[in-house]
């Protein structure tokens, strides 16, 4: 299960609709790339908030919250396979 991810410096956290519009509201961004064909895709991970960053306690709440949603969608999926 993954809840967070570390590109190039950036600390990006999982969310879903609800912990996404708190991103939105702390000045988060979404994770996006560009397709081949040129339209921009987005994942369900947001940037850590600014705040955040200097503030471990803000953090590892943020994280937390992260964190909480990644085992809501895996306790939904179906367990893989072992090959």
């Amino acid at each position: 299960m993954i809840f967070a991810l570390l590109d190039d410096g950036v600390v990006w956290l999982k969310g879903d609709d609800a912990l996404g519009e708190a991103f939105v509201a702390a000045g988060s961004r979404p994770f996006t790339f560009p397709t081949k064909d040129g339209r921009t895709m987005s994942m369900s991970y947001w940037t850590l908030p600014e705040t955040a960053l200097d503030d471990p306690e803000e953090a590892v709440a943020w994280a937390r919250r992260s964190l909480e949603v990644a085992v809501k969608k895996a306790s939904g999926k179906k367990p893989r396979p072992v090959t």
